[in-house]
């Protein structure tokens, strides 16, 4: 089976900074873009849950029920999406169609933590 292509898209999120007009994040996808509505569930919030097992997690936001983080895992990046305390209360994976993983790997370019 192939892989699918993959196709440059521009997401847009809310500006951190109401000074900040900078550019939209342009990110690689494979398909699925980031709804209006679902870039209207991101909040720039304290995290809601615990999450103790990773050293070099960054805290992105949170994105509807979820709390959003980069990890760089020893160069081997990728996004979570905590939606509870508990160690396995959370989502992972880069190139995710799911978009709380997306609008977190969307953040992370745009902060430059995925550079």
């Amino acid at each position: 089976m192939q892989k699918p292509k993959a196709k440059s898209v521009s997401v847009a999120l809310p500006q951190t900074d109401p000074a900040d007009d900078g550019p939209e994040v342009d990110i690689i996808r494979s398909e699925r873009v980031a709804t209006s509505a679902e870039k209207n569930l991101y909040r720039e919030l304290p995290a809601r849950y615990e999450h103790t097992g990773c050293v070099g997690c960054k805290y992105l936001g949170q994105f509807a029920e979820y709390d959003l983080y980069f990890c760089p895992q020893n160069g081997d990046k990728t996004v979570l999406a905590r939606y509870g305390s508990d160690p396995s209360n959370y989502l992972s994976g880069w190139w995710s169609r799911l978009a709380p993983l997306m609008i977190a790997e969307a953040l992370s370019y745009r902060k430059g933590f995925a550079a």
